[in-house]
């Protein structure tokens, strides 16, 4: 029976992150009533927050929680300074290892998950020893559609999830696998609407791995993942290179470069609140908004690639360093373009670099 940490990474997330750890707890009361033999520790990362963050999670540590749910084997990191979401991801699969997971369950503090998919997705990765990586569905802060960037990123990254897309009723497929209902005797807690939260029932899809396989797919966001202690062993951890954003992609390359395969179990749901993000992405304020930031992404993808040529990487980080600064000097923006070359040369560096072994230095030091 596996024991799972629940890894968390926090920044200025004071408006989700008591509902978020809330939901975790309930996810975690599911599990361990269906498989008494199953454990958890819920680990959270703060990345030098500037709001009320870290003094919601230090009263959660104390214990003093009057209207949430008290979580047992609670583990806070804090962090002086944003050391980005994969080094705080890093530290906190490096305590979760040493706690003795078997499998880490990476969430975003702007994820709610439901009662009973910890319990299919560790049912799953059991009956599955091909997986490193198990995502569950992503649905909008609605609640009633699979968010854009899993649908567009995620499902449509492999044949299989583009057929099951095409043949699936996403509304009643949704309804089945959330199973709202209205309750009364809750608190309202930031984030969610009104006192709608996701309730397990008798009538919600129950988590027999063994009827439902994963879907398998190239790439899913790392909103929410429950990966392998033995993809972490093998591969490392998220790599030193990024500081947010593409970091899940080279992962997941890296990964499958290994001979893991990477799933979705179309069973089993999050709710992925993206409504802070969009705001500051609306409002130019967000971390993508800076195409400088996303070529940088795009270029170590390719020059941190585990299986090609340091010929190949070179040719495809120089084509997409050529379209960016095409673009910028058309809209004579030479800052921009000098920006995106320093950038795109910083990039250089990692290429003769051995991939794997960055990565496990990273994780493990």
């Amino acid at each position: 029976m596996m024991c799972v940490a629940v890894v968390i990474v926090t920044h200025n997330g004071a408006k989700t992150i008591q509902t978020c750890l809330d939901y975790v707890q309930r996810a975690v009361d599911t599990m361990v009533a269906a498989e008494p033999k199953r454990s958890a520790h819920v680990v959270v990362v703060d990345n030098a927050s500037e709001d009320e963050t870290l003094s919601i999670l230090k009263v959660m540590e104390a214990g003093n929680t009057a209207n949430s749910a008290s979580i047992s084997n609670f583990h806070l990191l804090c962090r002086e300074t944003n050391i980005g979401f994969g080094q705080g991801n890093n530290a906190g699969i490096r305590l979760a290892l040493q706690l003795g997971a078997d499998a880490v369950f990476l969430i975003n503090q702007d994820v709610f998950i439901q009662p009973d998919s910890l319990s299919v997705l560790l049912g799953l990765m059991e009956s599955h020893p091909e997986y490193g990586v198990l995502s569950p569905l992503h649905l909008s802060q609605d609640r009633l559609q699979l968010e854009i960037h899993f649908t567009e990123y995620g499902l449509k990254s492999s044949e299989e999830g583009q057929r099951w897309l095409k043949e699936v009723s996403l509304h009643d497929h949704i309804q089945k696998v959330t199973n709202l209902q209205k309750v009364t005797n809750l608190t309202k807690k930031p984030g969610l609407e009104g006192s709608e939260h996701i309730q397990h029932s008798a009538n919600s899809c129950k988590s027999d791995p063994n009827s439902m396989p994963p879907l398998p797919v190239a790439f899913v966001n790392a909103a929410a993942w429950l990966v392998r202690r033995h993809c972490f062993e093998l591969a490392g951890g998220f790599h030193p290179a990024f500081f947010m954003y593409s970091e899940d992609d080279e992962f997941l390359q890296r990964v499958q470069s290994l001979g893991f395969r990477v799933g979705v179990s179309t069973h089993c749901a999050v709710i992925h609140d993206r409504t802070e993000n969009e705001h500051r992405e609306l409002s130019g304020d967000g971390l993508k908004n800076d195409p400088v930031r996303v070529l940088k992404g795009h270029v170590l993808v390719k020059a941190l690639h585990p299986t090609s040529t340091r010929k190949e990487k070179t040719r495809k980080m120089h084509a997409i360093r050529r379209r960016f600064l095409a673009r910028s000097l058309v809209r004579a923006d030479c800052s921009r373009a000098w920006r995106g070359w320093k950038a795109a040369k910083e990039a250089h560096y990692w290429v003769s670099r051995d991939v794997v072994l960055d990565a496990k230095q990273a994780l493990f030091g």
